[in-house]
């Protein structure tokens, strides 16, 4: 029994993985400024790389016969990276959590709660999903409150907020944060 994945496997795996290539490249030519419009882009041009690769793996193919048995899997594993990447993204991207944590971040003395709402969004609605947030990241001992103000809490909040800032910086993703 062969183990070794179809030519069709094969182009969902290499579409799968130019998502976050696409996304990286797309980043550092700074041509496009929207989030958004980056991941659609993204996933169009993997998209269009597994169709090419459907099309050219169906003359390849060994086993033509098992083309359409191949079809379901390849699809889920391109939908699941697809899945998948734009759930990073969207955090990465568009995460509240993670603005909180970049705010935070280098700032030992920490910023009381008028503070941070201004470095967030001018204080616009930003009550509730703050405090839904606060709370989140106080129970997950990222961020403690002080007398002072609120601070990170611990390495892990820290670490934390040093991956995002790298990951920002990649992905040149331009956050809602003044820093």
């Amino acid at each position: 029994m062969d183990y070794w994945p179809s030519p069709l496997i094969w182009s969902a795996l290499v579409s799968a993985l130019a998502i976050p290539l696409g996304l990286l490249l797309l980043s550092l030519a700074g041509r496009i400024a929207n989030c958004g419009t980056r991941y659609l882009v993204a996933v169009a041009v993997a998209c269009t790389l597994f169709a090419i690769g459907a099309g050219w793996s169906w003359q390849i193919s060994p086993f033509p016969e098992t083309y359409f048995l191949d079809l379901v899997p390849a699809l889920c594993i391109l939908a699941t990276a697809i899945m998948l990447f734009e759930t990073f993204w969207s955090l990465l991207a568009f995460g509240f959590t993670m603005n909180i944590l970049l705010c935070l971040h280098g700032r030992p003395e920490g910023l009381v709660l008028g503070e941070l709402k201004a470095l967030l969004g001018a204080g616009q609605g930003v009550d509730a999903v703050m405090a839904n947030r606060l709370l989140m990241l106080k129970k997950a001992a990222l961020v403690r409150e002080t007398p002072a103000g609120l601070v990170l809490f611990g390495a892990q909040g820290r670490l934390m907020a040093l991956v995002g800032r790298l990951m920002y910086a990649v992905f040149n993703i331009q956050a809602g944060v003044k820093s």
